[in-house]
């Protein structure tokens, strides 16, 4: 599948080799494995494509799931970079991720609203960690990161509009 028309423009930074650093890995985590995380919105679009969608809906949520995959695993060598292991949970919580994060909604517009909603948190999310994390390589990454999440709220309201504005 081709994932760029489900990614912003332009690269994504190289990571550097890092030393342990707890501080940023807690910061990580819950983007990487939290409620609200890459892993939980993989889950999510991938529950949304199995359900019965016009078929730009079901391609558009699955390149967008595939963009997760990828974001899923450039924060798992991030993770690996600065001394932890990506395990699929929380540490510092002690708590690992499950499928109750996912959100089941099946009605078409409220889960495209719903996803909306959630690409609008994750742009937030990632730019204040990147102001906070202290590694201009891994601030890079989570603003770029942020950028494709832009991205995905462009499409979601395109299909919003054509799928769910009454005229």
């Amino acid at each position: 599948m081709d994932l760029s028309r489900y990614q912003a423009e332009g690269p994504y930074p190289e990571m550097e080799n890092r030393c342990p650093n707890p501080k940023a890995l807690a910061m990580l985590y819950p983007l990487y494995a939290g409620a609200a995380s890459e892993l939980s919105a993989i889950h999510q679009y991938t529950y949304q494509r199995l359900l019965c969608c016009p078929d730009e809906v079901t391609e558009t949520l699955g390149g967008i799931a595939a963009v997760e995959m990828h974001h899923l695993m450039m924060l798992g060598r991030l993770i690996r970079s600065f001394g932890g292991d990506p395990r699929f949970c929380q540490p510092s919580r002690r708590r690992w991720w499950d499928g109750g994060m996912v959100c089941y909604e099946n009605r078409l517009c409220k889960l495209l609203l719903k996803d909306l909603n959630d690409e609008h948190n994750a742009v937030t999310a990632y730019l204040y960690t990147a102001q906070r994390i202290g590694h201009p390589c891994a601030a890079a990454l989570l603003r770029r990161i942020a950028k494709d999440e832009e991205h995905h709220i462009i499409l979601l309201t395109k299909l919003i509009n054509q799928f769910c504005r009454k005229g």
